[in-house]
């Protein structure tokens, strides 16, 4: 991880928990797994570059594919911010209750990520809804168990 570019981000995440470590500030991992195997995901955030190797803002609001999809715990999100701005990223049931609100706040222009933990959710198809300025867009997701 000593030649990891600049602006990349490697995250270590354990399905079942949620727990997450950034690999570029941790020699070691260490998760208690209780005699049972577990599921892992390493997540590498790489922002956009251009021909000179500097990090590039995105050009548009977007809420990215989300994965993996379906899902059984965990799912990845993914968005773009043109520019710095107040966000809200919820997820709701098809009944249009609101489940759970992962972002809630200024964020900066550039691309985001954050991961839902949803074990605590019931299979079924969800709506992920980012909000900002007055720009909505939405995705389904399905959560399988």
């Amino acid at each position: 991880m000593d030649k990891a570019p600049d602006h990349f981000e490697f995250t270590l995440i354990d399905v079942v928990t949620g727990q997450r470590i950034n690999m570029l500030e941790n020699d070691e991992f260490v998760f208690q797994n209780n005699g049972q195997y577990r599921n892992f995901t390493i997540h590498v955030n790489a922002p956009f570059l251009d021909v000179a190797g500097n990090a590039m803002a995105p050009e548009e609001f977007e809420l990215l594919s989300a994965y993996p999809n379906p899902f059984n715990s965990s799912l990845t999100l993914r968005y773009n911010l043109k520019q710095s701005s107040d966000v809200k990223l919820n997820v709701y049931d098809m009944r249009g209750s609101l489940v759970q609100s992962l972002v809630v706040g200024e964020k900066p222009k550039g691309t985001h990520s954050i991961v839902w933990n949803a074990n605590q959710a019931s299979a079924g198809v969800y709506m992920v809804k980012l909000e900002n300025s007055g720009q909505t867009t939405m995705r389904k997701v399905m959560l399988l168990r």
